[in-house]
């Protein structure tokens, strides 16, 4: 693809517990691609996706976001940039739905009339509007993966990192989940934003 490289792994070398996970990984992600990784349980997709985001640092090779090293950014620059949907996306205390996908802004200046468009924009793009004043303790696993990637897509970075992103959805969820991505990847190579 042609798009400007939003990520690009060059000989990166990952260890987790002085094992070595990943070896020689050479990878580039373009605006506009939607790419999957497919491999067994253990595979070390999760600890790609780790270092891709910049959470886990190479013992070798470099990882570059927007063509620069994760040690140029500060966290809220990366921020900007790329925004990751973990695995397991639990939240510990009972936020209202509408409060965690506003977390998603939290790198951006403070704007409530925009940043409430916005949000209400995710919820609405993931089904949840309805279920917006629900404590997110109180939703399902897939209810609350919607809810994981509304707060990403809030974030309005150029680049999202999803972990599994669809697994505890129901299959209508998961095409939805998967056409907005889709949509996303194309709106970022359109717009160059």
């Amino acid at each position: 693809m042609s798009g400007e490289t939003l990520l690009e792994a060059s000989g990166a070398v990952v260890g987790l517990g002085g094992r070595e996970i990943l070896h020689g990984v050479d990878l580039a992600v373009h605006a506009g691609e939607v790419i999957g990784l497919i491999g067994p349980n253990g595979a070390g997709k999760s600890t790609l996706l780790s270092a891709l985001s910049g959470d886990t640092v190479p013992s070798a090779g470099r990882i570059d976001l927007l063509g620069e090293p994760y040690t140029g950014y500060s966290a809220r620059e990366a921020a900007r940039a790329r925004a990751v949907m973990l695995q397991d996306p639990t939240v510990a205390f009972a936020h209202l739905v509408r409060d965690v996908v506003q977390m998603g802004r939290a790198a951006w200046p403070r704007d409530p009339q925009a940043d409430r468009l916005i949000v209400d924009g995710c919820l609405e793009a993931v089904g949840m509007t309805e279920l917006q004043d629900r404590e997110i303790t109180t939703l399902s696993g897939g209810e609350r993966a919607r809810v994981a990637f509304a707060r990403v897509m809030a974030q309005g970075a150029r680049c999202l990192l999803l972990d599994e992103p669809t697994a505890a959805m129901d299959i209508g969820h998961q095409e939805r989940t998967m056409v907005t991505a889709r949509t996303l990847a194309h709106e970022t190579a359109a717009d160059g934003t």
